[in-house]
């Protein structure tokens, strides 16, 4: 099965070049690059053009003339021009660990998602950064709170749960709600991988480094909308309760 790597990227050209660099020594071969260009205003083009020159049609570009303002947006409009049965979610500052498709895949079975371990590190840290584990509480509704980065997904998932909320400010609570809906449809089971897959460096331009604000004000998706595939919708963010 193919997986596809979905990358959101912003003003961060060297280390979209990193991720790019990770995707490619993968132990896992059967994967393709979404990369989706949020409006930047840096050498991001000309870093994607030097990769596609190179990896030719294993890369899918999409570009953005206008920044979307949070992660999830993007995102959504990657999800839908993927053409994997598998989808991996790729932040532009997170290292991918040579084997996250490899054991993700193994690790997937029949279940509908399968998620593995991460690690953080602080570059601000002294005498110099060292690695934590990240930490996957289960919430007390039976459904694990992890990070976006661990999870290896069935790309069927999001035509059942076809609609995305775009006004967070970053992925964090975009997959808790998705996880959460998907979880109380029972739309099948979910499979924990104890290996680490990824590794979240904590630094200024982190969202979490942030004040904390869930969502921002609601706003109008029609120019992002245009940009989906399929039977899709960026739509605002209602009630966090309801499915």
């Amino acid at each position: 099965m193919k997986v596809s790597a979905v990358i959101c990227t912003y003003n961060r050209a060297a280390m979209l070049s990193e991720r790019f660099k990770e995707i490619e020594a993968q132990t896992y071969g059967n994967w393709e690059i979404v990369v989706v260009n949020d409006g930047s205003s840096d050498n991001t083009s000309d870093v994607i053009l030097s990769w596609k020159n190179k990896l030719k049609d294993r890369v899918i570009e999409i570009n953005l003339s206008k920044n979307s303002g949070c992660e999830c947006v993007p995102r959504a409009i990657g999800i839908t021009h993927a053409t994997g049965e598998l989808i991996i979610h790729v932040d532009d500052d997170v290292i991918q660990l040579e084997n996250k498709m490899e054991d993700l895949v193994k690790g997937l079975g029949d279940s509908i998602l399968a998620y593995g371990k991460g690690q953080m590190k602080y570059l601000g840290e002294y005498p110099e950064p060292k690695l934590h584990d990240y930490p996957i509480p289960i919430n007390k509704e039976g459904w694990p709170e992890v990070d976006d980065g661990m999870v290896l997904y069935r790309s069927d998932l999001y035509k059942a749960v076809p609609h995305f909320y775009g006004n967070f400010v970053d992925d964090f609570w975009q997959v808790h709600q998705f996880i959460r809906r998907v979880y109380k449809l029972k739309l099948g089971t979910f499979s924990f991988v104890p290996k680490v897959v990824m590794i979240n460096v904590q630094h200024g331009g982190n969202w979490s480094d942030q004040p904390i604000k869930k969502y921002l004000t609601k706003q109008d998706f029609s120019y992002f909308n245009s940009f989906l595939k399929g039977d899709y919708k960026i739509e605002y963010f209602g009630d966090i309760i309801n499915v």
